[in-house]
């Protein structure tokens, strides 16, 4: 009789988890509409090079590296060696202003495509991506760059008399980072848009602390940057989404058998191996679109991810 009931304890069990799994991978693959207005990813991805619209609408369809365009001047020493100290970086540009008053014009191209850029809509992630394995060959956008050049060029914008151009080019960075957070493509563009809106919220204070005189006319570009950030921009539901999206495609793809076994049943188990993995991957990665999560960021508390069930894929 003992035996028994361990076995429907066990069924039960098992039932609970495979439907909990089910539920979790339905949430981490449901699309959402994509908001309305201009698209800035394909902006965001090929802003150091000479690109025209068409161009870029033909990269959206089939992504790439693009070692076939010009490539934008972008130099190494126009940055500052700490990333994300505004009074190390600062005192840097200061010290070598000369050095980059001369380098911003050789910018300007690289420069005036992030201010195109910060004129989108949102940055978000083209629905067919989902469906396709072009996850995969999607390279990262070059975000070293993106961090280094806007920052370097407000700064020397500041120091060379021009408050107002540095505020507007700060506010239009804060814009980036704020579209990069609300439909990130991963958990490292999250990040990065968050240093983005970091640093340059740190600039700007810096900047307005020494003309006060500048609160009263500030640019039309900060006027709803400093807006208080929506919660789902803030959690990180949708960059688990993507990433999950990016394992699964990057688990799925054809891999040839090298085991001895017959190909049939190597190709069958390692099927059955990515169907578990991906069900149990997804448990976990889904608890950020959870509701226990999302109260957990409104108490501003670190979050406190359920143990992991016994596992039947390792």
């Amino acid at each position: 009789m003992l035996k028994h009931y361990c076995l429907a304890g066990c069924m039960m069990f098992a039932l609970a988890a495979a439907n909990a799994q089910t539920a979790a991978q339905t949430l981490l693959k449901t699309n959402e509409t994509p908001p309305a207005g201009t698209n800035g990813y394909a902006a965001l991805h090929l802003f150091p090079y000479h690109t025209t619209p068409q161009q870029q609408a033909e990269w959206l369809r089939h992504p790439h590296t693009a070692t076939d365009w010009e490539k934008l001047p972008h130099e190494t020493d126009f940055a500052c060696p700490n990333k994300y100290d505004t009074d190390a970086c600062t005192a840097h540009v200061r010290t070598h202003l000369p050095v980059f008053q001369a380098a911003l014009p050789r910018h300007r191209a690289v420069l005036d495509n992030l201010d195109s850029l910060a004129q989108s809509d949102h940055i978000s992630v083209p629905p067919q991506h989902f469906e396709t394995a072009l996850l995969e060959t999607t390279h990262f956008p070059a975000y070293a760059t993106l961090l280094q050049t806007g920052r370097a060029a407000a700064i020397t914008e500041w120091l060379s008399g021009k408050a107002q151009d540095a505020l507007s080019r700060s506010c239009r960075h804060i814009k980036i980072g704020r579209m990069m957070l609300a439909h990130p493509q991963g958990l490292v563009q999250s990040a990065t848009g968050n240093a983005l809106i970091r640093q340059h919220t740190e600039l700007f204070a810096h900047i307005l602390a020494q003309h006060p005189e500048s609160a009263h006319r500030l640019p039309a570009s900060c006027t709803a940057v400093f807006a208080p950030l929506p919660e789902q921009d803030m959690g990180l539901c949708r960059a688990m989404k993507y990433e999950y999206r990016s394992l699964a495609n990057d688990m799925t793809a054809d891999r040839p058998q090298t085991s001895g076994i017959p190909a049939r049943l190597g190709a069958y188990w390692h099927g059955f191996k990515i169907k578990v993995l991906l069900r149990e991957n997804a448990e976990h990665a889904a608890f950020v679109c959870t509701d226990d999560a999302l109260a957990q960021l409104r108490g501003d508390a670190p979050f406190q991810t359920p143990v992991p069930r016994f596992s039947l894929g390792k």
